[in-house]
């Protein structure tokens, strides 16, 4: 080989050895798909799949409400629980672990989990309430879920219509719960009439979701 063809084999090697440790660097700072992106964009399935990649609490709980909403309560216990193992003084971890035993009709657990998430984020007693009443009136206990409604209903009204808005799927149990609940006391027409709102607003803010569509969870 000829002095200049060296030069020029070189060369080129060098070039796609640089070009190599780009892209390296480039796939090394790019960052990786969120669960809470993918929660927001409706992708629940890979929402749970980047839990399989992390142990930090701000991907499992996001991947955990994802499990909730395709119907694989099993899943998601187990991810809310890991969360709430990665950080016990993380009260929305306790918090998605209420509504998960919620769900899956574990109320006595669920209430006790959920008074455990008001306790370490003052900030989630609204919704902490309203969950707690939702649970209640789950158990066929309408006076101590009717209690418990009346200390958050009208902030809670007025937050549902002017602060939330449907579309995030994150806030779908807060839709949702509040239309149970207002349906299920059947206290009057209104009542009737913001409650299948509230449902409505909870599918669009979950369109898919099995929570809210009257199938089986499990």
């Amino acid at each position: 080989m000829t002095l200049s063809g060296l030069l020029f084999t070189t060369l080129v090697v060098a070039v796609i050895v640089a070009a190599g440790v780009v892209l390296a660097a480039v796939l090394r700072h790019t960052p990786r798909a969120r669960a809470a992106d993918l929660l927001a964009r409706g992708d629940f399935e890979k929402a749970v799949a980047t839990a399989r990649e992390s142990a930090a609490s701000e991907e499992l709980v996001p991947a955990s409400i994802a499990a909730r909403h395709l119907g694989d309560l099993a899943t998601a216990k187990h991810l809310a629980e890991r969360a709430v193992r990665a950080d016990r003084r993380d009260g929305e971890a306790w918090l998605e672990l209420g509504l998960v035993l919620g769900y899956a009709g574990e109320l006595d657990a669920a209430d006790e989990t959920l008074a455990r998430a008001a306790a370490l984020r003052s900030d989630l007693a609204e919704a902490v309430t309203l969950h707690r009443a939702w649970v209640a009136l789950r158990g066929g206990d309408v006076e101590t879920a009717r209690r418990l409604f009346d200390e958050v209903e009208a902030p809670l009204e007025t937050k549902l219509q002017l602060d939330l808005g449907s579309g995030d799927p994150v806030f779908a149990d807060w839709f949702f719960h509040a239309g149970e609940i207002w349906t299920g006391m059947g206290r009057s027409e209104e009542d009737e009439e913001k409650g299948r709102w509230a449902i409505g607003e909870a599918r669009r803010s979950a369109p898919g979701s099995r929570l809210f569509e009257g199938g089986e969870v499990g």
